[in-house]
């Protein structure tokens, strides 16, 4: 940053400086909320956008219905915003761990792995009641 003289007022100059934009990108990269999300990148992926764009696409064209009670609940009195809501209230309680598990993180690292898990179960499941017309635990036997 520097000062230039042009018809007697003294301007501010703004320089690009690619140290400053390194650390600029630096500091972000290292923020406790984007390592946050890089480790729930499943868990968004799996468990709030496919869960809810599946469930959504079975439900709307009548392929199926919600089975859990409180997410059906949900949606019946608010719509898919309401489950939307719901994800990211469960996203939020991650996030409030996540920060609380200093110490030994295994706490942490087993409900991330659950939830991920619990994610791909539940966009499998919707997938197959869309492509078979039961979900996997049905089609298992298991229900």
């Amino acid at each position: 940053m520097g000062y230039i003289r042009q018809e007697g007022v003294y301007i501010r100059t703004e320089c690009y400086n690619i140290n400053d934009t390194y650390n600029h990108l630096n500091r972000l990269l290292n923020h406790k909320v984007f390592k946050f999300l890089v480790e729930v990148r499943y868990i968004i992926a799996f468990y709030i956008i496919g869960d809810i764009l599946t469930t959504w696409f079975a439900i709307t064209n009548g392929y199926g219905f919600e089975g859990n009670s409180l997410p059906s609940t949900i949606i019946s009195e608010y719509g898919f915003v309401g489950l939307t809501i719901l994800k990211l209230m469960v996203l939020l309680f991650l996030y409030i761990c996540y920060v609380m598990d200093k110490k030994s993180k295994s706490g942490w690292k087993f409900g991330k792995h659950t939830i991920n898990i619990m994610g791909i179960v539940l966009v499998a499941s919707n997938l197959a009641v869309i492509i078979f017309g039961q979900s996997i635990f049905g089609i298992a036997g298991v229900v």
